[in-house]
């Protein structure tokens, strides 16, 4: 009887063991993405990159889903990891150039996996840098030429990922 259950707990261990191990490789390979509507709704998916990447996206030529240029009217964020660096852009080349720029948004996620509601993105343009817009997001900067309108206008997303802190 005592080998029975000793052989059923070790079973039983070892299960939860494997099963704790699949959850927590299923959470490291969840990288967040971004989802940027139009006015019809329409959504353009931009998957964040791995920890310590830069990705770039013109969304005339990138993101999964119907995308392009000066058609994003919200923004919304899912499973974005701590400390991303998120830039909205007027210009396909994600590059700061208030000479030509309408606009540009720089964003920071703030804790771990963070989820936000759908955001106007003209709206990010009226907070002052440093406030938290939703719950694990603040606006680090932002700028917008007087009389233009962030809606409707992004043509480039850069999403730039944090390092991974080493194993302990």
């Amino acid at each position: 009887m005592n080998l029975q259950k000793s052989t059923s707990i070790g079973l039983l261990l070892a299960t939860c063991f494997l099963l704790s191990s699949a959850v927590m490789a299923e959470t490291s390979a969840s990288r967040g993405t971004i989802i940027l509507r139009d006015k019809d709704s329409n959504r353009c998916t931009l998957k964040a990159p791995e920890p310590g990447q830069t990705a770039v996206y013109d969304l005339e030529k990138s993101g999964e889903g119907k995308c392009g240029y000066d058609t994003a009217r919200t923004i919304a964020f899912s499973e974005m990891p701590s400390a991303t660096k998120i830039f909205i852009h007027d210009h396909a080349d994600c590059r700061e150039d208030t000479s030509r720029d309408g606009f540009y948004i720089e964003l920071k996620t703030t804790k771990k996996n963070t989820e936000t509601t759908i955001i106007e993105v003209d709206f990010l343009t009226t907070f002052q840098p440093g406030l938290i817009i939703e719950p694990g997001l603040q606006l680090t900067r932002t700028w917008k030429k007087h009389g233009s309108s962030a809606a409707d206008n992004t043509a480039c997303v850069k999403i730039i990922t944090s390092a991974q802190p080493p194993s302990p």
